[in-house]
C-alpha cells in the first residue's frame, strides 16, 4: 500500500462519516402526535392546545378582584435574635448554616458567598456575636469579623 492508496482510503472512510450522519443519525423519529400527547401526559404533563393556552392566558392577565385584608391573615414577622458562638476552626458553611437554622438569614449558601465574595471568609472572629434577623448580609458579616 502506498502513499496514495492510504490517503483516498481515509477520504472514502471521512465521506462515509459525513454522509452517514447526515442521512441516519440527524433524523428524529417522527412519532404520530397522539402518541407523543400521551407520553407526555404520563410523564405528569399537561396538554394544552392554542385556544386553551390563550384563554388561560387571559385569565391570569385579568386583575385579581379586590379582595379586603385583615390584620390576621399577614402575619407581622419576629424579630430573631441570637448569640452566635464562633469557635476555633468553625468554618463559614457552618456559621452560614447556624444562622439559617435560626432564621437570622434566609439562604445559607447566599451568605457564604457574600462572605467570600468581600473578602470576609478570611477575617471571621473567635467569640459570641449578638445577631437579630433585621440585620443585613454586610453588618453581619462586620460583627462577626470585628471591623465596624
Amino acid at each position: 500500500m502506498n502513499k496514495h492508496t492510504l490517503r483516498a482510503f481515509a477520504l472514502g472512510i471521512i465521506l462515509a462519516v459525513v454522509l452517514l450522519h447526515f442521512t441516519v443519525l440527524e433524523r428524529e423519529p417522527e412519532i404520530p402526535i397522539n402518541s407523543a400527547k400521551e407520553r407526555i401526559t404520563e410523564a405528569g404533563f399537561i396538554v394544552l392546545t392554542k385556544e386553551e393556552f390563550n384563554d388561560l392566558e387571559n385569565k391570569q392577565m385579568e386583575p385579581p378582584a379586590k379582595e379586603t385584608k385583615t390584620n390576621k391573615e399577614t402575619p407581622i414577622e419576629e424579630k430573631k435574635q441570637i448569640t452566635l458562638e464562633i469557635k476555633l476552626n468553625m468554618s463559614t458553611k457552618k456559621i452560614a448554616d447556624i444562622l439559617a437554622k435560626e432564621q437570622i438569614i434566609e439562604n445559607a449558601g447566599e451568605f457564604e458567598q457574600y462572605l467570600i465574595e468581600h473578602g470576609y471568609h478570611t477575617k471571621v472572629q473567635i467569640g459570641s456575636f449578638e445577631l437579630n434577623s433585621e440585620m443585613t448580609y454586610e453588618e453581619i458579616s462586620k460583627i462577626i469579623t470585628k471591623n465596624k
